[in-house]
């Protein structure tokens, strides 16, 4: 299967959007938040991602993937030409931290619906602790200021 081996998810304020030119998407891709999130993706043989995601903000928004290879970023490509990319919003809930997420599949999905659906959302685990999420919240809004 042609699933990249490196993939970093890029976090972005929620009032951010995808862009239509390309060029322009691969530079928000290179937008992180030092200290708050750290990445450490990787597939197993079950073709699962374990995502390493230390209490981000619901509001963060995962933007978009960088490092996409193959069709993954034919199938990017063509989305980005197709359509309005910024009326269009991506998000995805930020889950507790060491989840397993068949992130993979379901972005392959979304892109391939991308037609029918307006946003995707992955909503956290029951067991994401609320209280840590609001203070990492503040330490992010005071790094972006």
């Amino acid at each position: 299967q042609n699933y990249p081996n490196i993939i970093t998810l890029c976090y972005v304020t929620d009032n951010l959007m995808f862009s239509s030119a390309l060029k322009k998407l691969h530079k928000l891709c290179q937008l992180q938040i030092g200290g708050f999130a750290y990445y450490n993706l990787s597939y197993s043989s079950q073709d699962y991602l374990q995502a390493l995601i230390r209490y981000l903000s619901n509001s963060l928004k995962i933007l978009s993937l960088l490092n996409i290879y193959d069709y993954y970023y034919e199938n990017l490509n063509c989305f980005l030409q197709d359509f309005d990319i910024e009326s269009v919003k991506l998000e995805v809930f930020i889950l507790s931290f060491n989840v397993e997420l068949d992130l993979l599949p379901n972005l392959r999905k979304f892109i391939e619906k991308a037609k029918y659906l307006r946003y995707i959302k992955i909503v956290r685990s029951e067991n994401y602790n609320v209280e840590k999420q609001k203070s990492s919240e503040r330490e992010i809004i005071n790094l972006c200021q």
